[in-house]
């Protein structure tokens, strides 16, 4: 998982992301930037699908492609398949890694803050 201070890391092909999922939310949101109990920094996301046979996976990626505007196929569970902890692999040509930690720094201050985005 990437270190303290961003839950976004450089990987060969693009980057990787670190999430917590809650699945059978209320909504599908981006809810935040959380510090996990071992110091890693994740974005939190809700999402309605329950976790069962990749529904929740399907629509964790369904839910950052259209936040980032990027197509589906680029974004990947790389571990954490049936966990509520994921780390992602994103590979998109047209998203740099400082365009994403910028959009999900907007999202570090508001749950700071201790509201949803």
């Amino acid at each position: 998982m990437p270190g303290a201070g961003s839950p976004v890391r450089e990987c060969d092909s693009g980057f990787t992301l670190a999430v917590r999922v809650v699945p059978k939310a209320d909504r599908n949101a981006v809810v935040g930037v959380a510090v996990t109990g071992d110091g890693q920094e994740v974005l939190r996301l809700k999402v309605t699908a329950a976790p069962d046979k990749g529904r929740a996976n399907t629509a964790v990626v369904a839910l950052l492609a259209k936040a980032w505007k990027i197509p589906k196929k680029s974004i990947m569970v790389a571990s954490g398949a049936t966990s509520r902890h994921k780390v992602l692999r994103i590979v998109c040509p047209g998203r740099t890694r400082d365009q994403i930690k910028k959009w999900i720094d907007s999202y570090r201050s508001t749950y700071d803050q201790g509201g949803d985005h």
